[in-house]
């Protein structure tokens, strides 16, 4: 975006979570002379899900009233169900294993809120993500934030070119404890709430308590490798995934531990391997819906992670017309679903997919 002196007087929506990113985002706009309103996203839970959002919304609104800024709401339980419950189930029921906060990034945050915060006049919209916007090559590029360990570019790949040119990540340039001594500093009220876990929007709950409701438990064989002997029983293939070490029961030879390698969705067999004869994986990709806001150049280094805060490894690109392959230097286990998250120069994210095959 642009530069903090070019930030006075600018109109700013935060996107405030009830957190302590989203409140020291806020507050430090209001230090750069920004006229700052925090939104707060309100999704009403399924019922089987406990809900927090009370909760939450309250932490927001005493977050607006500490920094005497006002307090908007925009309530996105349609598009949540649409653009994140109902794909993320579905491709569960086919056996992939999708991600639900690239998911939500992408759809809710920085397109239906995204909107709606633009729709109220706002110039641009700030959210308490921990990654940074810089300006080069008159390009507003995303790159890795300070705090290495926070870092969320793997969940906010997919933020198209337009919507990054009026993002603001004020956060991103700082450590955690940084941004938590900010909030002791402003007596911000979230200043030292925990941080939050689980499924965006859903709080702490498991992934197979979620899917349950959605997707009938069915018991089915385990077995050793695809062809092999039954050596257990497992509640139904949708609810694991490949390198997944638990959650299912071994009842026959040596108890373990085993190692999920590969499902069969049409007859609901899993297969797994003694961890120490994990073997299989591959080094190529292949990616659909693909998003990349700049492609590489000839030469550039390139590294990729494919799990929030995984390990970066060096990746090679292969660009086709309908979809992009990723090739690595040696061979990993990747879920169908998963995402895989493509880094270049001086830690600029430039885009990813994901996994199809």
């Amino acid at each position: 975006m642009s530069s903090e002196k070019d930030r006075v007087g600018q109109r700013v929506g935060v996107l405030l979570s009830g957190g302590v990113d989203s409140s020291v985002a806020a507050q430090q706009l209001l230090q750069a002379g920004c006229v700052v309103s925090g939104v707060f996203i309100t999704i009403r839970n399924p019922a089987h899900i406990p809900c927090t959002a009370m909760a939450d919304r309250q932490d927001a609104m005493r977050a607006c009233a500490a920094l005497d800024i006002p307090f908007l709401e925009y309530d996105a339980t349609a598009v949540y169900q649409e653009k994140v419950i109902e794909p993320f189930v579905e491709a569960y029921r086919q056996g992939e294993t999708p991600n639900p906060d690239v998911l939500c990034n992408r759809f809710v945050k920085f397109a239906a809120a995204f909107s709606f915060v633009l729709g109220k006049g706002f110039s641009c919209v700030a959210t308490g993500h921990y990654a940074q916007v810089r300006e080069v090559d008159s390009m507003h590029r995303l790159y890795r934030s300070v705090d290495v360990e926070k870092d969320q570019t793997y969940f906010i790949y997919t933020i198209a070119q337009e919507v990054l040119n009026r993002v603001l990540f004020p956060v991103g340039g700082y450590t955690k404890q940084q941004v938590r001594a900010f909030a002791r500093d402003a007596g911000l009220p979230a200043a030292e709430k925990k941080d939050s876990v689980g499924l965006c929007f859903l709080g702490d709950v498991s992934m197979q308590d979620f899917l349950s409701a959605y997707i009938e438990p069915k018991t089915g064989e385990v077995r050793l490798s695809a062809g092999g002997a039954v050596v257990g029983s497992h509640d139904g293939v949708w609810f694991y995934t490949p390198g997944q070490r638990h959650g299912f029961t071994i009842t026959i030879g040596e108890r373990g531990p085993y190692v999920v390698v590969g499902k069969d969705v049409a007859h609901n067999v899993l297969f797994v391997r003694p961890s120490d004869d994990v073997v299989d994986g591959s080094d190529r990709f292949t990616l659909k819906d693909a998003v990349f806001r700049r492609l590489p150049v000839d030469g550039e280094h390139l590294v990729a992670r494919y799990r929030h805060r995984g390990a970066l490894y060096p990746v090679l690109l292969e660009l086709h017309d309908d979809f992009v392959v990723v090739v690595f230097t040696e061979k990993h286990v990747i879920a169908k679903g998963q995402s895989v998250v493509v880094y270049g120069h001086d830690e600029e994210c430039l885009g990813g997919g994901v996994v199809s095959g």
